[in-house]
């Protein structure tokens, strides 16, 4: 008798453990279509676009434990989950790093190589000019793309000179607003008299002779930690942040159909790969985390947790993005830095 009891209050707790995982299932589901639908026209996906993109598919993952529960049509819940991931893992970043569209692929090629640094040097004390320059120096690259490069830090950044700054070395240093372009690579052409964009592009002719054009951008944050999310101010600024966003990706995806040249995009674009305006601009391109192998390409931490990618470097297809590094720069900013070695 004590055995019938304890089988029949084993299957009550599977059942309702079942019940929970269909009803968990149902609410994802829906949330999934709202969000599909809506997600590039309104605001207020901007906390769930936020969160980490495998959250995607941890969650059907964990939701596809509680299957062998349910007691009916476990095949019609598992092919739910098994769609549900299918559907999000293309606004992953596990995608762009490991399953890269054809296109986007290496090819074969014999020109040399370049080396793209891109960097948000928003950093968190004064007095550590020279620091950055040598960390700068340190990555050894060709072309060096900085972000919030703010006015005042901008004058002490060009006049400062110790042979340890890399400025000395950089022959070409192309400046519009907190956008910087630094190279010794010659450099045919730019905007940075052109107020009508907000962002900054070389021409840049490289040791083969071809040209490639290098954007640098920084996408105003679409949060701020330092409001309350229960005053209205916090909803307000994401609001407007969400139309000023949209516009910048809408002038960035034009600027990148009118560029005659191969293009690499580098910044810091405060976006995750689940936010369909960011994915609408730079969908053409490639994204060059394919190259990081299976390292950790997450370039910001909060509470010690890397798991956002706000900054990317991005290549037209025929680009090759070769070597693909994550260089935390000695913690001087928030954000780490990203260094793509490229071949035409």
């Amino acid at each position: 008798m004590a055995a019938i009891t304890t089988f029949a209050g084993q299957r009550s707790k599977d059942s309702r453990i079942g019940k929970l995982g269909q009803i968990a299932t149902v609410t994802w589901s829906i949330l999934l279509i709202f969000w599909l639908a809506t997600d590039p026209f309104v605001w207020f996906w901007v906390p769930w676009d936020s969160t980490p993109t495998s959250v995607l598919i941890v969650v059907p993952v964990l939701l596809s434990a509680t299957v062998p529960f349910m007691r009916y049509r476990r095949w019609a819940w598992s092919l739910t989950l098994v769609s549900a991931l299918v559907v999000c893992l293309p606004k992953t970043d596990v995608a762009h790093q490991f399953f890269p569209r054809p296109e986007c692929k290496p090819s074969p090629t014999t020109s040399p190589p370049i080396t793209v640094l891109s960097w948000n040097t928003e950093f968190w004390g004064d007095g550590r000019y020279s620091t950055v320059g040598t960390n700068i120096l340190r990555a050894n690259a060709d072309v060096v793309a900085l972000q919030e490069v703010q006015s005042d830090v901008r004058q002490k950044y060009v006049a400062y000179t110790p042979p340890d700054f890399p400025w000395s070395s950089y022959r070409n240093i192309i400046r519009k607003g907190e956008l910087m372009i630094a190279t010794n690579l010659e450099v045919l052409s730019d905007n940075k008299d052109d107020a009508r964009i907000p962002f900054l592009y070389v021409d840049i002719i490289t040791p083969s002779t071809r040209v490639i054009r290098i954007i640098n951008v920084h996408i105003p944050v679409h949060l701020s930690l330092s409001l309350d999310a229960r005053d209205r101010d916090f909803y307000d600024f994401i609001r407007f942040r969400f139309s000023v966003r949209r516009e910048e990706f809408k002038k960035l995806s034009a600027a990148i159909d009118e560029s005659p040249y191969p293009v690499v995009l580098a910044g810091d674009f405060n976006s995750t790969t689940s936010m369909a305006n960011f994915r609408s601009a730079t969908g053409k391109l490639c994204d060059s985390v394919l190259a990081a192998g299976f390292s950790n390409p997450m370039t910001w931490s909060i509470f010690g947790l890397s798991l956002w990618r706000p900054d990317y470097i991005f290549t037209s297809p025929g680009v090759n993005s070769l070597v693909y590094d994550v260089l935390p720069m000695d913690n001087i900013s928030d954000h780490k830095a990203i260094r793509l070695a490229i071949a035409l």
